[in-house]
């Protein structure tokens, strides 16, 4: 009875050891089984109603295979969404909103702006709302469509997102869409990861990085696109701020406190900016632990769902030993695996989110209630005839290309230099306020150019043009010329990294 059952036991191991190596090879030959399971939806499918399929609300099975019908077999996909589901799903999807509509939603607000500009002016609407000589229809307009657009628009950019375009009803219909995810990863243009720390430390993450890599050869002429899921509600709060800042500024203005604005801003500057300085310290933080994570990279430690189980089913081969044969037929050895995350992710971060982990182009797109409320300043000084319609219309560009991008860069700096969470509450807090204190020299600046300039008694067209490009000229070189800050430490993702281990990646490796 004892030999039987080893022999029995024995079977079921060669078995399940014969259908691990069948499945790595099918899987590393980056192939689909057939060619309807490569599958796209459009992006705006993948978030509507907020991102419910991100958000786990897909619980019934109608909602899932209502997705799915709406996914259509494709040749090409435009981008492979890679996430974790142990990350928290509102950041991903807030995230997402912003990469995949916030351009057009700064239009759209934009546009609403300027047509509630022009209606002040035609007089349909009223002037002086909500304060005595200053309307702001150009902002409350451009607020209201920039959040409704962010919301609903439809992006069509055609997207791999797995609930929708795996069958996630019918069980042999989603194995075989697992078993095609190598050919699904080499007809994709090319990849979204959505990084968090739990990224890194799914095992099914790590495959379709390994896949996509594979797919694109020695060459990488299509690198990954690797974005934070922070990065939502850091351009949220800045959203936010900047709503804040800017309606108080009008409000001051339209008192014509002009001696008193300077003090009166900055007091309130340490109230509304607090929420930010916290929110930008706690994501430039999980840069450095994203640096920790990529140093010490090792495919052991990652997790996958048969093995926190504990094997509940011998029969079938566990996901690790499958998705490492996979690697090893890819680049020849785990080792020169990691060898290559570890030298190509830092660079690829460094490359794609800047010297201060926050890219120009989104800090323009969530500070633009800056631009319509000075377009509403504009407005109210054209309506009383005087002259200085043309120094806020000049401002308004000079502010929202420069002032604030440098502004924010110093903001981006401190906190980045405080980044480390402090020992005590009392500690952390003197951090945020020390974060907050560096901008005030900007407010000086920005303000007092402004009426250096005007005590030469230039003409007011020509005074805007002058403090806005100094303004933007500051910017930029605080943003991309190499004499602006920057600030390396051990453990940052700015350090060099190694060359890429490429060695195993060229198309005759492994296949």
């Amino acid at each position: 009875g004892t030999g039987t059952g080893n022999s029995h036991s024995m079977t079921d191991s060669v078995r399940c050891d014969l259908l691990a190596d069948c499945t790595a090879e099918w899987l590393s030959s980056m192939e689909a089984l057939r060619k309807d399971l490569v599958r796209s939806v459009p992006a705006h499918c993948a978030l509507h109603c907020f991102g419910a399929a991100l958000r786990g609300q897909m619980g019934q099975s109608a909602s899932k295979m209502s997705l799915y019908g709406m996914s259509k077999e494709t040749d090409i996909i435009d981008e492979f969404w890679s996430h974790s589901w142990h990350s928290e799903p509102w950041k991903k999807v807030l995230c997402l909103l912003f990469l995949k509509n916030g351009v057009a939603a700064a239009v759209a607000g934009t546009v609403a702006c300027l047509v509630g500009c022009a209606l002040t002016i035609d007089g349909s609407l009223p002037n002086g709302v909500p304060f005595e000589g200053i309307s702001l229809w150009g902002t409350a307009l451009g607020i209201f469509s920039y959040l409704l657009t962010l919301l609903l628009w439809r992006p069509w950019k055609s997207v791999f997102l797995d609930i929708g375009c795996i069958n996630q009803e019918d069980a042999s219909a989603k194995t075989q869409g697992i078993l095609s995810m190598g050919g699904i990863l080499k007809q994709s243009r090319t990849m979204l990861v959505l990084w968090d720390v739990t990224w890194v430390q799914r095992l099914w993450c790590i495959f379709e990085f390994a896949a996509f890599l594979k797919s694109r050869g020695s060459t990488m002429a299509k690198t990954p696109l690797i974005r934070p899921i922070l990065f939502g509600a850091c351009a949220l709060t800045i959203f936010g701020f900047t709503c804040m800042v800017m309606f108080v500024m009008i409000f001051l203005f339209s008192l014509g406190f002009r001696a008193a604005l300077l003090p009166s801003v900055g007091a309130i500057f340490f109230f509304i900016l607090y929420p930010a300085a916290v929110t930008f310290r706690d994501y430039l933080w999980s840069m450095d632990t994203l640096a920790e994570q990529l140093r010490n990279f090792c495919i052991a430690n990652s997790k996958c769902h048969c093995c926190s189980t504990g094997h509940p089913d011998r029969s079938v081969p566990c996901d690790r030993e499958i998705v490492l044969r996979c690697i090893r037929r890819w680049f020849g050895s785990e080792k020169t695996f990691e060898d290559t995350v570890r030298a190509l992710l830092p660079s690829l971060f460094a490359e794609q989110l800047g010297r201060f982990g926050f890219p120009y182009w989104l800090l323009l797109v969530a500070t633009c209630p800056m631009l319509w409320s000075l377009l509403d300043l504009t407005v109210s000084h054209w309506l009383r005839g005087d002259h200085f319609w043309q120094f806020w219309l000049g401002a308004s560009g000079g502010w929202w290309l420069g002032a604030h991008p440098f502004a924010a860069g110093l903001f981006f700096y401190g906190a980045k230099v405080l980044r480390a969470p402090a020992r005590s509450r009392l500690r952390d807090v003197l951090k945020n306020l020390c974060v907050i204190a560096l901008n005030l020299p900007v407010l000086v600046l920005t303000f007092g150019l402004n009426e250096i300039l005007i005590i030469f008694q230039m003409p007011t067209y020509l005074t805007a043009i002058i403090a806005g490009s100094i303004h933007i000229s500051l910017a930029v070189t605080l943003w991309f010329s190499p004499f602006g800050l920057r600030h390396r430490s051990s453990g940052t993702l700015e350090q060099e990294a190694p060359a890429v281990a490429t060695d195993g990646m060229d198309e005759s490796a492994g296949i």
